[in-house]
């Protein structure tokens, strides 16, 4: 669930810079949960695959991408790479000390 892991993703940051951490985002199944539990195929389930991209390239946090490949047709890709560039765009500030406003509900 994309909202525990922005829970996670927040209390983590009191401790470590955004870049010290990781999550993980399971492009294909990986150990269990079947197909509820999975992004793939990417193009069918772009609004999650942006919203998982946006969490975490928002808030400047690697993820450990879990799958043979980032994007499986142009609505993927458009998606990736509007994330990939908006990151590097703000990487100068994503990369700093986070300042905690409110934890995300569930």
């Amino acid at each position: 669930d994309l909202t525990i892991s922005l829970q996670g993703l927040y209390d983590d940051l009191y401790v470590h810079l955004p870049t010290q951490g990781w999550m993980f985002l399971p492009i294909v199944q990986y150990h269990g949960g079947g197909a509820d539990a999975q992004f793939a195929p990417l193009d069918e389930h772009v609004e999650e695959y942006e919203w998982a991209l946006a969490q975490y390239f928002g808030a400047g946090v690697a993820a450990c991408y879990r799958g043979d490949k980032l994007y499986d047709g142009p609505r993927s890709r458009e998606v990736l790479m509007r994330w990939t560039t908006f990151y590097k765009q703000h990487r100068a500030v994503l990369t700093k000390p986070v300042v905690h406003l409110r934890r995300a509900d569930l």
